[in-house]
């Protein structure tokens, strides 16, 4: 009886030494994120390049400090969803990449994926990934983001969260940075985050700070209308990109006609012009007028685009001869009977860089059906090294063409640019720039065009078939 009751005093013992053990523990941290929150942060930026010695020219105050840009930043949780993530809306203005509305959905460990609008990954440059384990603590954490293929890997440093990116744009430009993330102490919300990255290719150093300077609780129905002008702002917005990144091809078609293309574009002007008189918000509606400001500088230069491919729009392709960095020569003719994919870029381009994952994941789309889809990048650098460090870095699959006179042969002069041929060879598109829905929109695209009749002669109704633009 003794024995049986030491043996439960023992049990009973250990069983509290190992909950007290557990609570000695580090908790795994968490954002401690509320609708209605209001997060102003100061941020201290500073860019600078290398000079003949090859040492980045610091530009410095006459009393010797650093001269950084300042700049300030909002972060609004405006509501919850139902998987438990936030609503985020971020307003960044930097004079190096202009000012940005961003939305973004954000878990309360870190995780990020797109909302209605902006570069949802760039809330990164604020909010770190959080551990999903305690041990990880100890050991280290990672971070995959599918679209971009970007892996971080997360270290915890005497309480600072550091970050260690590997993405295309790192491979290609050889380059290197580090992200170190202080929280605040019980909520975790991000007080202090330093960044600072070099990349040799550009021969560019960046340094940036950013300091959590307030954080302001509004009411439920504070947020409750924010979040239904966010809606509505991002909405108009997304409109509006899907016509500047969007197929060229039926603007240029009717740009033929006189008048047309003009009508077509005082349409897309309609939405945003309703868009700006449906918020509230000053944030938003000040943000509406500048983009029709902007809508209406960039008209002239949108038509002028417009009539300059007429003569390719909805026609068969101009022949072309173009060799590939194995030395075998590709033709347009050889491609008949196929879907062809045009990716027109060059090394020195980021957004070009940052979309190849995007093409890379379509064309093995197509590559695993056995689809009549061919898939080619056309770089326009000028070094061959430079070529072909794109294509290793980027592990990419389809034919590197040496495409400088191949660029002037469509009169591509901004990049990056995707031109598409159906079976026929006829340009049935025309995609400028980049897109974060590139990728799905590209895969829809192409299908439409192998449902079609190969047989069938190309026509302007043809030609013209409305599909859902990036």
């Amino acid at each position: 009886m003794i024995r049986f009751m030491s043996s439960i005093l023992l049990v009973l013992a250990m069983a509290a030494v190992a909950r007290s053990a557990e609570t000695v523990q580090p908790a795994v941290p968490r954002f401690g994120l509320v609708v209605g929150q209001e997060l102003q942060f100061e941020m201290l930026f500073g860019m600078w390049f290398d000079g003949p010695d090859g040492k980045p020219k610091i530009k410095r105050k006459p009393d010797g400090t650093l001269k950084y840009s300042r700049f300030d930043l909002m972060a609004c949780v405006t509501a919850k969803n139902q998987d438990g993530s936030f609503r985020m809306v971020l307003s960044w203005n930097d004079e190096v990449r202009g000012h940005e509305l961003i939305s973004a959905n954000l878990q309360t460990d870190g995780r990020i994926t797109a909302g209605l609008g902006g570069d949802a990954q760039r809330l990164r440059e604020i909010f770190p990934r959080l551990p999903d384990q305690q041990g990880e603590l100890r050991d280290g954490w990672q971070q995959h983001d599918q679209q971009s293929t970007a892996l971080t890997r997360y270290t915890l440093d005497d309480g600072t969260i550091c970050a260690r990116p590997d993405s295309p744009l790192h491979r290609v430009a050889d380059g290197r940075s580090t992200q170190r993330y202080r929280l605040c102490a019980g909520d975790n919300l991000p007080e202090r985050v330093q960044s600072e990255g070099y990349y040799k290719f550009y021969q560019e150093t960046d340094d940036q700070t950013i300091v959590l300077t307030k954080v302001e609780q509004h009411s439920a129905t504070w947020a409750e209308r924010f979040d239904a002008d966010a809606r509505r702002y991002f909405s108009a917005v997304e409109a509006d990109q899907q016509h500047v990144a969007g197929n060229g091809v039926p603007l240029a078609i009717a740009a033929r006609t006189e008048g047309v293309a003009e009508k077509l574009l005082d349409a897309q002007r309609v939405e945003l012009v309703a868009a700006s008189q449906s918020v509230e918000e000053p944030l938003f509606r000040t943000e509406l007028e500048q983009k029709i400001k902007r809508f209406d500088g960039y008209r002239p230069m949108r038509l002028t685009t417009a009539k300059a491919l007429v003569n390719i729009a909805g026609h068969p392709s101009p022949a072309w001869k173009a060799t590939d960095l194995e030395g075998k020569l590709h033709s347009v003719e050889q491609y008949r009977g196929q879907v062809v994919v045009l990716d027109f870029w060059f090394r020195g381009c980021s957004w070009c860089i940052r979309m190849m994952p995007q093409i890379e994941e379509a064309d093995a789309h197509f590559r695993e059906r056995r689809a009549p889809v061919a898939f080619l990048n056309v770089s326009i650098d000028k070094e061959v090294d430079d070529m072909q460090a794109v294509r290793d870095k980027m592990k990419l699959s389809a034919p590197v063409l040496q495409g400088i006179k191949l660029a002037e042969v469509y009169g591509v002069e901004a990049y990056p640019k995707l031109i598409v041929l159906d079976r026929q060879g006829v340009v049935r598109g025309i995609f400028p720039g980049f897109a974060r829905s590139r990728r799905s929109d590209l895969i829809e695209f192409v299908e439409v065009l192998l449902a079609e009749k190969v047989e069938a002669q190309p026509s302007e109704k043809q030609t013209s078939t409305p599909v859902r633009n990036p």
